[in-house]
Order: structure tokens, then sequence, then C-alpha cells
């Protein structure tokens, strides 16, 4: 798939992240090893989808671009497309990854992230 993310919607990029925990485990934390030598998670490490983000586009078909790599979730999703909702949920679970909580707290932390959303977005109109 090309890395045009504009069609994406939040419900399918936390159903990537519900598959990847469960791959995974939820109990699984992304290692030290992995990391950049700044304290980042790599999307990609040894050719292979590595931090949670990572993992959850590859479920979705999507490699993320080598200049991505240093960018939080956030940014890489805007630059590739993705919605605001899809962006909040994407960097509320790589913050908590990069903190050192599981995955599984990680795809809580997104699927919380997205109610809030959606709250606010009802209050809003």
């Amino acid at each position: 798939m090309s890395a045009d993310l504009s069609n994406l919607t939040v419900g399918e990029f936390l159903h990537a992240l519900r598959q990847v925990v469960a791959e995974k485990g939820a109990s699984y934390v992304y290692p030290e090893s992995e990391k950049r030598s700044d304290g980042a998670c790599s999307y990609w490490h040894n050719g292979q989808p590595s931090c949670i983000i990572g993992h959850a586009l590859d479920a979705l078909g999507i490699v993320v671009p080598p200049f991505c790599e240093g960018k939080n979730a956030f940014t890489v999703l805007h630059d590739l497309g993705a919605s605001e909702q899809v962006r909040w949920a994407a960097q509320k679970a790589q913050r908590a990854q990069d903190g050192g909580a599981s995955w599984g707290e990680a795809l809580d932390r997104a699927e919380r992230e997205v109610k809030v959303l959606a709250t606010v977005e009802g209050l809003a109109s």
C-alpha cells in the first residue's frame, strides 16, 4: 500500500493496534536494545517493524518511509495524511511505549484517547 493514510479510519488503526498487541502479548514491553541512541523507538529495526506504531502500520500494509525515523508518531502520521484522531491515538500509544509501558497499556491509552476525542467532538457540535 502507498504511504497515503488519508482514508485510514481510527477504527481501522485501533484494529491494527489490537492485532499487534494480540500477536506480541499485552505484557510485551518494547526492548531497550531496539531504541535509537536518543531513547526514541525505531519504526523499523534490522528490516522489520519494531515499535508498536511500526507494527501497526505494517499490519495495514504500510512501510514507514526512512525519512520518518526520529519523528514522533503524530508528525509521521500527519506527514502520511492520517486524520487527527488517528494521529492522537498513535501519539498516545507511542508515548506510553516509549515511557516503558506494556503494549497492552499503550493500546489502552490509545483507545481512551479516541473516546476522549469523540466526547470533545460531540460537545463541540
